[in-house]
């Protein structure tokens, strides 16, 4: 309606201000037309020139009043149109508004990482269209507000509200709406972005247990139980190798840990989904490494066995070598008898009595040590066997029987070294025996030269008085005292001789000779000893 009257209002003031505008026009032709009729400028008003001029003037005026009212009139039409369509466009961007609303309230979420993103993208272009039409309108109505108020119209916007009281209202409603809308855009655009989140860390994730099962079919292709040294050597490279290619997985996997504690800090409105999927990372993970923690045990037993198996062989047959030599230690086939030999000859063979004594508790404790080493390798073997499920019965059946004919085979060297070692202990016993017992025969012989003979050669004479001759023989009794233990001595030599020879002992040659020499020496001390008393 207001469109119509504004239109009706410019159509008649068109039609009018032309018809006035050719009174001016034809104006200059009316004085020569009056005067050469005879007509003066004194003529009545019925067709004086101040009559028309009159009249052109009052048309003038009305014709300048009439546009001051039609341009006021065209003004409030102008303005009352602008209202109506700033209601009309106000009302229509709070009815899109309402519905954007209704929209934001509903999240559509998805796990597809592609979607996500969209998803996301798509809710950012239709926030920006909403602030872009909002704004859009609420600058129509912040100009209009400014024309009602530059323009001192006061119209009514209805029965109750003016016109300028309208549009503000309607600036505060659309603001406040918007300001609502941007809110919940805001809670949207958030979840988006965390769900698109959640995707990438799943695709991390799921990236990180491929390569753990990558490292799980790297342990399964190069796993072999060694049957020797070179294997167990070679396991050792291979699996070094593996924990360097596996770093970068551990690295990930502490990332995904960390990426998670991150996401549910931010307050992310799944956690439990990214739980779940650390969990599972974290689970795969440890399996991985349990896997390969047996691996490692199984290459460090098999390497102990097989080196200690190796090393413990090669020291039985040194030992068994050296065992088999037939050594004087006494050096009883070179002594002479009445000769005088080291004084520390017993402590020498007393230290390689306790030495020998101590290599036998050393290969005992290393023979003891390879079949635990081999126990362990064992035990490792059959768990690695159970953690990776290993169906291949002809190399476990290789690997025990590897390990059953090393065992064999140490068994049977530490047979034979004991043996030599109990036929070596033997001889060094003897060694020691004969050592006591030329210590002891050559103190019986030092004794009858340097103190039975020395006697006997000072003691010559009787005494030349009584005091004298019972001196003599109180030093003689004291002397006879002491050559009576030496006696004895002599005679436990000669007892101790004949139980040795009788038992095969090895220096009976060199023992029948201290005895002879012993045995002679004391008789012919014992004659002079009876000559002399």
């Amino acid at each position: 309606m207001i469109k119509n009257d504004t239109w009706t209002l410019g159509l008649n003031l068109h039609l009018v201000v032309p018809r006035i505008n050719v009174l001016p026009q034809n104006y200059p032709d009316i004085g020569p037309c009056s005067r050469g009729a005879g007509v003066s400028p004194e003529m009545d008003a019925t067709g004086s020139v101040a009559a028309v001029e009159s009249a052109l003037d009052r048309l003038n005026k009305q014709r300048g009043e009439l546009e001051e009212l039609w341009a006021a009139r065209k003004l409030k039409l102008d303005l009352c149109l602008r209202l109506r369509l700033f209601e009309r466009d106000a009302l229509e961007v709070s009815s899109r508004l309402e519905l954007w609303s209704e929209e934001l309230q509903h999240t559509e979420l998805s796990r597809d990482t592609l979607q996500a993103e969209q998803l996301l993208r798509l809710h950012n272009e239709s926030v920006t269209h909403m602030q872009s039409t909002t704004f859009q309108v609420l600058q129509q109505g912040q100009e209009l507000a400014q024309v009602f108020e530059t323009s001192g119209l006061s119209l009514m916007a209805d029965s109750q509200y003016s016109a300028q009281t309208r549009v503000q209202v309607l600036l505060e409603f659309l603001h406040e709406r918007e300001m609502d809308l941007e809110d919940l855009a805001e809670m949207k655009r958030v979840k988006l972005e965390q769900c698109v989140q959640l995707c990438q860390f799943q695709n991390d994730a799921n990236q990180v247990i491929s390569w753990i099962r990558n490292g799980e079919a790297m342990l399964m292709a190069s796993f072999a139980i060694p049957i020797c040294l070179q294997d167990a050597e070679q396991l050792k490279k291979e699996h070094e190798q593996f924990q360097v290619a596996i770093e970068k997985t551990h690295t990930s996997a502490v990332q995904v840990k960390h990426r998670a504690e991150a996401l549910i800090s931010a307050n992310h409105y799944d956690p439990q989904s990214i739980r779940d999927i650390a969990e599972e990372v974290t689970k795969r993970w440890q399996q991985l490494v349990t896997c390969a923690e047996e691996r490692h045990k199984l290459v460090t037993a098999s390497l102990n066995f097989y080196k200690t198996a190796e090393q413990v062989c090669s020291v039985l047959d040194s030992l068994e070598r050296e065992y088999k030599r037939d050594e004087d230690w006494c050096g009883s086939s070179n002594e002479k008898v009445g000769g005088t030999a080291p004084c520390d000859k017993a402590t020498m063979v007393s230290q390689l009595i306790n030495k020998h004594q101590e290599q036998k508790e050393a290969f005992l404790k290393a023979c003891t040590l390879a079949r635990r080493t081999a126990e362990t390798f064992l035990k490792y073997t059959s768990r690695s066997l159970q953690y990776y499920s290993y169906q291949g019965e002809a190399g476990t059946r290789n690997a025990d029987n590897r390990v059953k004919n090393i065992l064999e085979k140490l068994l049977s060297q530490e047979n034979k070294v004991l043996e030599h070692w109990t036929q070596r202990k033997k001889r060094l016993d003897q060694c020691q025996q004969f050592v006591l017992f030329e210590r002891s025969a050559k103190q019986a012989i030092e004794w009858i030269h340097d103190t039975g003979e020395l006697y006997l050669s000072t003691h010559t004479t009787v005494g030349q008085n009584k005091e004298e001759t019972e001196t003599l023989l109180s030093e003689h009794n004291e002397f006879k005292g002491t050559a009576k233990e030496t006696r004895e001595r002599v005679k436990l030599l000669i007892q101790l001789a004949d139980s040795l020879v009788e038992k095969g002992h090895a220096h009976a040659s060199a023992i029948k000779q201290w005895v002879a020499a012993v045995d002679n020496r004391y008789k012919d001390f014992s004659s002079r000893m009876d000559k002399y008393r």
